[in-house]
């Protein structure tokens, strides 16, 4: 009798978009979120407003079990640039909420204050320069991280770079709400099984 040759399986490719489960916008001068309201930046009035987009994704309930996530791209649309000059736009960055957030919290009690992300982690997982209309930001590392509980999943936050301001400026982002399904907040992840 001879041996039989056992072949492996290829690991199978897909992908999936997952909606928001919750999304909120928080800033510094007022003391709650505004949920619905996706805003990111920096102004000043009588004092400086900073402004965040705070993102929640389910995504071990959009995955296979042990899947392996190989892309996920997070994307927003951006509807409106407000600026006080005629200069480039500043980054915005992602990063990884490193708390867990309801829509009863607000910016300080996450944990900010004027010049610091609230409950965020202090490197950006990605950072773009806006421009209206479609913005994506690569979160591969940290989402593959979710997916296999290396890390809790709090969401993401989307704000200015503050290390990088050049002036007052803040965007408006596309809300799940939009009744263009297209242009609302989404996970765009790849992943094999």
């Amino acid at each position: 009798m001879g041996t039989m040759a056992v072949l492996a399986q290829p690991a199978r490719a897909d992908s999936v978009d997952i909606a928001t489960d919750l999304e909120c916008g928080v800033e510094t001068y007022y003391s709650e979120l505004e949920c619905g309201s996706l805003h990111a930046g920096i102004w000043s009035s009588e004092s400086i407003r900073r402004f965040a987009t705070l993102l929640k994704f389910d995504v071990a309930g959009n995955l296979p079990v042990g899947a392996e996530v190989t892309s996920a791209t997070l994307h927003l649309n951006r509807e409106v640039d407000f600026r006080s000059y005629d200069e480039p736009s500043d980054e915005l960055s992602v990063y990884a909420m490193e708390t867990p957030f309801t829509v009863f919290d607000t910016w300080f009690t996450l944990g900010g204050d004027d010049w610091n992300n609230p409950g965020t982690s202090d490197t950006p997982e990605d950072t773009v320069v806006p421009a209206d209309g479609p913005l994506e930001w690569d979160v591969t590392a940290l989402v593959s991280d979710w997916a296999t509980s290396t890390l809790p999943n709090y969401g993401l936050a989307v704000a200015d770079d503050e290390s990088k301001y050049i002036g007052e400026q803040r965007s408006q982002f596309s809300s799940s709400e939009n009744e263009t399904v297209a242009l609302r907040p989404y996970l765009e992840v790849e992943y094999t099984e």
